[in-house]
């Protein structure tokens, strides 16, 4: 089955989810730079673009990702990202870091800048991304991975319950050393309650 992505999903209070087009590009390779230390282990998913070039074909690539994503011809596929707004302003980044169409399953990352921190964004941009995912895309479950040092990112599963699954031991490398990871999944059966 096919499913024609959604050009905007919005999620409230004037949060619009979007792929990235062209007139991001500048952007997008802006918030990166100015954030750099803040982003860092967020980018590693997304191949951490760095010059204006490498941003441009990032761009590039997930657009035809996205064409491809919601194409059940593969049966399993790398996702794709979208631009969070608000107000008409960039501000983030949310994807499916992965569908597996076989077992109806896809992971959720996303990240904000410090400035739109703690404003409900991300929560919002969540919830619209899974009711996205269960109600368009008729997946079955989705799961978000947060880092143990990272109590703002795990209060968004909770926040939109759900269930803490496991503890991933040191599959995250940094510099000083390996972190854990909390799997947080929500099921199409939990979420439609």
């Amino acid at each position: 089955m096919a499913h024609e992505f959604t050009p905007n999903i919005f999620a409230g209070d004037g949060i619009i989810l979007s792929l990235f087009q062209k007139e991001d590009v500048e952007p997008l390779h802006k918030i990166i730079h100015r954030n750099k230390s803040h982003l860092a282990a967020w980018l590693r998913a997304v191949g951490n673009p760095s010059t204006l070039k490498e941003v441009h074909q990032y761009v590039k690539d997930n657009q035809k990702r996205s064409r491809d994503a919601l194409s059940e011809s593969f049966r399993s596929h790398p996702g794709f990202e979208l631009a969070i707004r608000n107000d008409g302003e960039l501000v983030g980044m949310i994807g499916f870091q992965g569908i597996h169409w076989g077992n109806r399953l896809t992971a959720l990352g996303y990240w904000i800048i410090p400035e739109s921190e703690g404003r409900g964004i991300v929560t919002k941009a969540c919830k619209a991304m899974v009711t996205y995912a269960f109600d368009t895309l008729h997946l079955n479950r989705i799961e978000i991975q947060c880092a143990e040092d990272n109590p703002a990112s795990m209060g968004i599963p909770e926040r939109l319950g759900f269930h803490k699954e496991a503890i991933l031991a040191e599959v995250e490398r940094r510099n000083e050393g390996y972190v854990s990871h909390y799997l947080y999944r929500m099921l199409r059966s939990d979420w439609q309650k």
